[in-house]
């Protein structure tokens, strides 16, 4: 599983990307959870294909964005997710 960190507007126009793509292609969506503080968000989901997806979707996009193993941001709200 990677963490991909970016601003947090940016993640959410992603993710609804992918979620668009998916339903087009009859897929169920990819569930991806989101740690923030202020705009800087780090994202993440346990689906593979899903992850594979958001990757090429922040590059076709031109998002900005660090990939790597650990998250960046926590805080108190991620846990309510």
């Amino acid at each position: 599983m990677r963490y991909f960190r970016m601003d947090f507007l940016d993640c959410v126009q992603a993710q609804r990307e992918v979620w668009m793509r998916q339903g087009a292609a009859g897929l169920s969506r990819t569930w991806f959870r989101v740690s923030a503080s202020g705009w800087d968000a780090s994202t993440w989901t346990g689906d593979a294909e899903g992850e594979k997806l958001f990757r090429v979707v922040l590059k076709e996009l031109n998002i900005r964005f660090e990939e790597g193993d650990e998250q960046w941001v926590v805080t108190w709200v991620s846990g309510l997710f």
